[in-house]
């Protein structure tokens, strides 16, 4: 008998398209979809920015109540907004194959070209980019912006701003990649943990299903985000803290950077760790005690 899938997702145009990315992956199988549209707190509060009233677990909430009712039977989230700490009954058995985990920005047609001037108007409505870009541009003004993903590109078209940072893996999914004028490198903006994958949730009693999702998980994906969490985890942030943290696979070896900042911006961390992929969660291990030999609790508790 072919399996009947309920995915519950956010009511965004990228939420709508992941999940329809995981019915694709799971139609193939020969399971039967349909998609469950949830309203989320994060969806309902957009006039504040997030971290000052709860983070980015307020996209999650409402979906993993759905799916412990038995409303729904697979919750997909971005694995950026997927809290380290969820109710113990429930798990991840797929992270399906990450897209372009770094930050693109979109210069407001009045820039014109593809470069960025030294002042400029900035849109985010992350303190973790906010941070890192006034490295990279003391003359910038970062000004808050929350909205989806096509209200956030009306305000740029319209000269708002003169460009916004997104996350370049929404922008491909949603099929807006001409609209990106550039690419952050991974040395110049850390991204968030997680970003560019996709998360897949289930209860754990639910194992004919959970059978099925582990063939879907991608193995690279899957090692790179559980290092980014562990990071986190150990280091007791929150979808609220300015941290970045990135782990990359290649030739059997991978690298992991991170950055973590104070809420004020004030005083700032930033190194990173290399060594056999195999050993993924020690190299995240290896990096949080070097995160704390450079007082990265002292800064946590300025926040």
């Amino acid at each position: 008998m072919n399996l009947h899938v309920r995915i519950g997702t956010r009511g965004s145009a990228l939420a709508l398209r992941q999940a329809e990315i995981v019915s694709d992956l799971l139609r193939k199988r020969d399971c039967i979809t349909e998609v469950v549209v949830i309203k989320t707190a994060g969806d309902r509060i957009t006039s504040l920015p997030l971290h000052g009233f709860g983070g980015k677990g307020l996209f999650v909430k409402e979906i993993q109540e759905a799916l412990l009712d038995c409303r729904i039977d697979v919750a997909v989230h971005s694995l950026k907004d997927y809290p380290v700490e969820n109710p113990p009954e429930l798990f991840l058995p797929c992270v399906p194959e990450r897209e372009d985990p770094r930050d693109a920005f979109v210069l407001s047609p009045a820039m014109g070209g593809s470069s960025i001037p030294e002042k400029a108007r900035i849109g985010t409505g992350s303190l973790r980019r906010k941070f890192q870009l006034l490295l990279l541009g003391p003359g910038w003004e970062i000004v808050p912006l929350r909205g989806n993903v096509d209200s956030r590109l009306r305000k740029v078209e319209s000269g708002i701003f003169d460009f916004i940072v997104l996350a370049s893996a929404g922008l491909k999914r949603l099929g807006y990649e001409d609209l990106i004028s550039g690419h952050f490198s991974l040395g110049e903006v850390i991204p968030a943990v997680g970003q560019g994958a996709i998360a897949v949730e289930t209860r754990k009693d639910s194992r004919d299903l959970n059978d099925l999702l582990a063939k879907l998980d991608d193995k690279k994906a899957r090692m790179e985000t559980e290092t980014e969490r562990k990071f986190l985890r150990d280091l007791q942030g929150s979808c609220t803290t300015p941290v970045g943290i990135h782990a990359e696979i290649s030739g059997g070896r991978m690298r992991v950077s991170a950055f973590l900042s104070s809420l004020s911006g004030a005083k700032r961390i930033r190194d990173e760790v290399e060594g056999n992929a195999s050993d993924h969660l020690d190299l995240a291990g290896e990096l949080f005690e070097r995160f704390l030999t450079l007082g990265a609790r002292e800064l946590l508790c300025e926040v």
